[in-house]
């Protein structure tokens, strides 16, 4: 399950959410750093029906699950569909015309050939640099990660004092 924000320039809302209410599917296609400016152009103000597509430069691929096309470029993709749509019109701002969260089920990833390790489970970071819109016009890059290793609560609780009052109160 994934959640997509969105919120729309007054008197227009996005193509994408449009899209999304009137079909019911998507593919969400990641952003690779070598593809920003062709996605950049993809924001520019076109009448809605004018082709993304064109304007981008970037490559349709087939998908199999849902009719919109993957991103050939892309590296990770996923198809889905539309679970549900909440529009918020009590936190809507002046300059906004509308603020609203789709929940997408995903009906198929796609991982680009040799991205991924053996099993498929982790995406190489180096390969798939991905970016992300922060808001307006600005962006982010994902460089690094990092990994946290989660506790187990049989080892923890005797050496935390809240965690042994937590589980002292549990119902027995």
């Amino acid at each position: 399950m994934f959640i997509v924000g969105f919120s729309s320039r007054p008197g227009r809302v996005k193509d994408t959410y449009r899209n999304l209410k009137e079909t019911g599917e998507c593919v969400i296609n990641t952003v690779l750093e070598y593809m920003i400016e062709a996605v950049n152009a993809t924001s520019i103000d076109a009448p809605y029906g004018v082709s993304e597509w064109e304007v981008s430069g970037l490559h349709l691929a087939p998908s199999a699950t849902v009719k919109p096309s993957r991103v050939e470029e892309s590296v990770f993709n996923i198809e889905g569909t539309v679970i549900d749509i909440k529009e918020f019109t009590d936190h809507q701002q002046p300059v906004m015309s509308l603020a609203a969260t789709v929940l997408i089920k995903a009906t198929r990833f796609w991982v680009k050939e040799g991205t991924a390790d053996a099993d498929y489970t982790h995406i190489d970071l180096e390969k798939l640099r991905p970016i992300g819109q922060l808001g307006g016009v600005s962006y982010d890059h994902v460089v690094s990660t990092f990994e946290r290793p989660r506790g187990k609560w049989n080892n923890e609780v005797p050496k935390n004092d809240l965690l042994a009052e937590l589980d002292a109160a549990k119902p027995k």
